[in-house]
């Protein structure tokens, strides 16, 4: 059979025209421009239709806060587009209408369609020449076939208007749908008109992006029907409540437009109950109470009411809840305040403890998440033997000071008196070495565990390093989770124990790298009394002095002070992405992309550059080079062609940003480019670069993801065909500031 062409959409009403067709292969376009109307991406407007929307799984994904998950669809029934929101927060606006959620509403593409801060253009294809194999479509071609559209009238071809109607009938009126399973119902097509007839299906009353029917128009003689099938899948998401939906299933005309048949059915969502429960941050310390946050979010498509319960093994601390019960629509989040209390502690190590965050609701499995508390004690033991040894010393001096003061001395005239030197009093710490315990047979084994320096002054920088084989997971317990090898620079206030414990199974092995903070030298000078001397007068008979020697005496006075826990700043690590560029995954609108074969302007690309002079004049080395591609020109000469790279990223770490330097290349013929920098999914830098004769430097604090493992894409966009569109990154990294 002949491949068949499609009718295009009639024009505005109150003018005229000729019915358009195009041949296979030259059907309509959806543009979507951005604020500034540059072209981000153009596709083909089928049958099947186009979803819109900020998830992943859209056909278009417009990444904007103002976007819906599942936005807006586009069907194309091969005479016309219809467009339908899907309950968007936002809406979907075709000119100054906004339209009402889930209800088609045709659209010629005369008025623009905006959704968010974005606008979608209809592209009708160019009136063509028609195979001649298809009759009917012929014959709308001829000069006979001429629309004379008056205002208020609807366009109908002046010499195919049918007689008759065009009938739907659902085999099942009721329809049962769980969501995440597919549901299929089949639809009687009957052409009750005079004439060869495209009929076009669809279903009202539920989201478009639920069904799927025909992929085409269905071509049907006159008296003739047929059978077709409607699949529906509602996603399993909080977006699809619960509940009866009237739908209304339409087979439309292709010849005259106020032509259509209609038939109501019920179909029933059923409901299912789902929770994500989160707790940020997951470890935390103090010396009696330490605070949390609780993510609770219903998943399920009904309400539902949730119990709120905390729970550990010794029940030797007590949980505050902002809330014990919590009501959440479908969808709906609440952020609680957890306050872990426990009993003050004057002398120890510190103390791990472990609890259970638990949310129960009918219908749902139970969530739960685990959390520690690090219960350190007021004086920590090196802090009270530091004191103890202090005390001694005190007791010490004053004692001296007493038995010297207590004690004159009888100079005899000509002698001289021998001067007290001073004392210095230095506490002195030595660093203990790492405790290494024998190791069970199977347990993990830690290769290496080291500070450097073991010893520093307030605010030093020690760097710890270690090596662990054979371990599933490895906890250093300031810190939480690492990796099985790595160093990690820190500053340093206080005297602290690192502890590192690597497990595999219900094994584990530990050590021990102490860091010692000297404590500064403290000199005390005593003082000596100036000497007591007793001076005979020559012709007397000397008498002997009476001394009553009193007893060194010194009571000790213990100092008062508030004992603070061991402060230790963490400088984050910082990853080279350049170096990482390798281990990422590259991509152009073309298709995937490898990594290192020199780029071009046709197929993108990305690589390493040796050497390169940038706009600024300055020759650089070793620079990553991406191209991104050039080849979908659009309107005004911009261009949808891109190049992006994803890293997968460990747990961003406090201090963290995003941080390089960018630039374009010395050359006239440079063309501007648009960089955008996005973290799962959500932009957090997008900025146009042109030349300047300046690098741009980009500075992305990703505290907000402090916590999370994630995706990091770095994307760049062409802006023009007219030029060399490149950019290249000057130590583009994840680190500190």
């Amino acid at each position: 059979m002949p491949e068949q062409a499609t009718i295009v959409a009639l024009p505005p009403v109150g003018e005229a025209a000729t019915v358009r067709a195009v041949a296979p292969g030259g059907g309509p376009q959806l543009r979507a421009l951005d604020a500034r109307g540059g072209v981000l991406a153009v596709l083909d407007l089928s049958g099947s239709g186009l979803t819109i929307g900020r998830g992943p799984a859209n056909d278009l994904v417009l990444d904007d806060p103002e976007i819906s998950q599942h936005h807006a669809r586009v069907d194309w029934n091969g005479v016309q587009a219809l467009v339908t929101d899907l309950g968007s927060t936002n809406g979907t606006m075709i000119g100054a209408t906004r339209l009402t959620p889930h209800n088609s509403r045709s659209w010629r593409g005369v008025e623009p369609l905006r959704v968010g801060p974005f606008r979608l253009q209809l592209q009708l294809p160019s009136t063509g020449s028609l195979q001649q194999s298809d009759p009917l479509l012929a014959g709308l071609l001829n000069n006979q076939a001429t629309v004379r559209v008056q205002a208020g009238a609807t366009p109908v071809p002046a010499s195919t208007v049918p007689g008759g109607s065009i009938i739907v009938r659902l085999e099942q009126e009721q329809l049962i749908i769980t969501p995440g399973e597919p549901a299929v119902v089949r639809a009687q097509i009957v052409n009750q008109t005079t004439v060869d007839d495209y009929v076009s299906i669809s279903v009202e009353g539920v989201p478009g992006a639920w069904v799927r029917g025909p992929e085409q128009a269905l071509r049907l003689a006159p008296g003739e029907q047929t059978l077709t099938t409607l699949s529906i899948l509602a996603p399993r998401e909080a977006e699809s409540l619960a509940g009866d939906y009237a739908v209304t299933v339409r087979a439309r005309s292709g010849v005259n437009m106020a032509l259509s048949g209609m038939t109501r059915g019920r179909w029933t969502v059923r409901s299912f109950a789902a929770t994500s429960l989160t707790l940020t941050p997951r470890k935390a310390a103090g010396t009696r109470t330490a605070n949390y946050q609780v993510l609770l979010r219903n998943d399920g498509n009904v309400s539902n009411s949730y119990q709120m319960t905390v729970e550990d093994e010794d029940g030797e601390q007590d949980y505050y809840l902002s809330h014990d019960q919590v009501a959440l629509e479908p969808g709906q989040a609440a952020n609680l305040t957890l306050t872990v209390d426990a009993p003050s502690r004057w002398v120890g190590n510190e103390d791990l403890r472990e609890f259970t965050v638990t949310a129960n609701a009918p219908g749902a499995a139970t969530q739960a998440t685990d959390g520690q508390f690090v219960h350190r004690a007021l004086v920590a033991p090196w802090l009270a033997l530091l004191s103890g040894a202090l005390l001694i010393a005190l007791g010490f001096l004053v004692g001296s000071w007493l038995w010297n003061r207590n004690n004159a001395v009888v100079v005899v005239p000509g002698s001289t008196p021998t001067p007290t030197l001073p004392i210095a009093v230095v506490p002195s710490e030595t660093a203990l070495p790492s405790e290494t315990p024998t190791t069970q047979p199977g347990a993990p084994v830690i290769n290496s565990f080291i500070a450097n320096p073991q010893t520093v002054a307030a605010g030093g920088t020690v760097t710890l390093s270690w090596d662990v084989t054979g371990a599933s997971r490895v906890v250093i317990e300031q810190f939480g989770d690492v990796q099985a090898s790595g160093n990690l620079q820190l500053r340093v206030n206080e005297t602290t124990d690192f502890r590192l414990i690597a497990f595999s199974g219900a094994l584990e092995s530990f050590r021990i790298a102490r860091v010692v903070v000297q404590a500064p030298t403290v000199a005390v000078t005593i003082t000596p009394l100036p000497p007591t001397a007793t001076v005979l007068p020559p012709t007397a008979t000397p008498i002997p002095p009476t001394a009553t020697a009193i007893p060194p005496s010194a009571t000790a006075i213990p100092p008062t002070f508030t004992a603070l826990p061991p402060t230790v700043t963490p400088i984050p690590p910082t990853l080279d992405l350049q170096g990482l560029a390798g281990q990422a995954t590259w991509r152009t609108d073309a298709g995937p992309l490898a990594f290192g074969s020199e780029p071009t302007q046709a197929t993108g690309g990305a690589w390493v550059i040796p050497s390169i002079t940038l706009e600024n004049g300055t020759e650089y080395q070793q620079l990553l080079h991406t191209v991104p591609t050039t080849n979908s020109s659009g309107l005004l000469g911009r261009t949808s062609g891109f190049v992006e790279g994803i890293y997968v990223l460990p747990a961003i770490q406090p201090g963290q940003h995003f941080l390089a330097e960018v630039g374009l290349g010395n050359s006239p013929d440079v063309a501007p480019v648009e960089i955008q920098i996005s973290f799962d999914d959500q932009l957090v830098f997008n900025q146009i670069k042109a030349v300047d004769q300046e690098l741009l430097a980009i500075d992305v604090d990703l505290s907000r993801f402090v916590g999370q493992e994630g995706r990091l894409t770095i994307r760049v966009n062409a802006q023009s065909s007219n030029g060399r569109s490149q950019l290249f990154w000057i130590d583009p990294r994840i680190g500190p500031v």
